[in-house]
């Protein structure tokens, strides 16, 4: 039989199956006291708990996992709005430069009739 390091680095299937939990015995109908009944309800009641707690627990970690994603999906949505208005605006500076450069005297023209346009 492997050591448990190697077998879990081998990646053994039985290895990564949970054990069951363990059964408790049911106690002979015959034996039942008032007092075994009360450490039953008892024992029932503090699993009860301990996994609604637990549960709470794991939900409040969804949430604040689920608000920490949905900002940052918010921040990277701002960005990519941004770029993109940079790019538009890029564009239409290299457009315009483009335009300029074949008609040097474009320029001084449209600052001339601008208020007449």
């Amino acid at each position: 039989m492997l050591p448990l390091q190697q077998q879990m680095q081998l990646g053994n299937p039985q290895q990564q199956i949970p054990p069951p939990p363990p059964q408790q015995q049911i106690p002979n109908p015959n034996e039942l006291s008032l007092a075994g009944v009360l450490h039953f309800l008892q024992t029932e009641w503090r699993r009860y708990e301990r996994e609604r707690n637990e549960w709470e627990i794991e939900r409040a970690e969804m949430r604040a996992r689920i608000a920490l994603l949905e900002g940052e999906r918010r921040s990277f949505e701002n960005i990519k709005i941004d770029l993109l208005r940079r790019v538009k605006m890029m564009e239409y500076a290299l457009r315009v430069e483009r335009f300029v450069l074949p008609f040097p005297g474009i320029l001084e023209f449209h600052q001339t009739f601008s208020h007449i346009l």
